[in-house]
């Protein structure tokens, strides 16, 4: 039997920051975008004529709901592209917690054995004092299952999630079954996605 489409969700990575800039791993820190940034994501979403421009413009309406994580840099994409409403926060929609990592790059942790270990387990290895993967992917499992509960609760069937690079690459991998890395979009970029009534995944479409 085939799926039937239940929820659409338009998933938006946020725009960049100094450390997207600098390739520093980012997951806890709580950066604004840069002035670059801002207007990157502000011309992106203003061309309605293709790419998340015009996915937006087709797929938003009045009331939808409209969800994203905490982070400012997520926050102020969430501001550029819908100005006039102010998302609803979802705490576990937050990037991974890179622990001992965070604000380093791969250059500066290239020597550290735990570096090291984590890079060889494809990222699956904690970082100390951080986040596994694993259990990344089940925090923000469970806080997309509580997004769609709302948008069923809304009378809406489709919703928006201004969100981080890991937190799609978490979704999608555990969606769809392919390598977690495979999934990283562009600042400003992302997934329309449809999911049956199971929350199962019905189609995708990278944007």
């Amino acid at each position: 039997m085939n799926k039937q489409v239940d929820i659409t969700l338009l998933l938006i990575r946020h725009g960049k920051t100094v450390f997207n800039i600098e390739k520093r791993y980012m997951g806890q820190t709580d950066l604004e975008l840069t002035d670059e940034g801002r207007e990157e994501i502000k011309a992106i979403f203003d061309d309605k004529s293709r790419g998340p421009g015009e996915v937006l413009a087709s797929f938003y309406e009045d009331g939808i709901p409209f969800f994203s994580s905490p982070m400012k840099r997520c926050l102020g994409t969430a501001q550029v592209i819908i100005p006039d409403r102010k998302p609803e926060v979802i705490n576990d929609l937050r990037e991974m917690d890179f622990g001992d990592f965070e604000g380093k790059t791969w250059e500066e942790l290239s020597h550290q054995e735990d570096y090291r270990a984590f890079i060889d387990s494809s990222g699956r290895i904690a970082p100390p004092g951080g986040e596994a993967r694993d259990d990344f992917i089940s925090r923000v499992w469970g806080s997309v299952v509580s997004c769609c509960e709302m948008i069923r609760e809304s009378g809406f069937d489709r919703g928006i999630l201004v969100i981080h690079g890991g937190t799609i690459m978490a979704l999608m991998s555990h969606l769809d079954g392919g390598s977690y890395y495979d999934y990283l979009p562009a600042n400003g970029h992302g997934y329309l996605l449809s999911l049956d009534r199971d929350l199962r995944l019905v189609t995708y479409e990278k944007i």
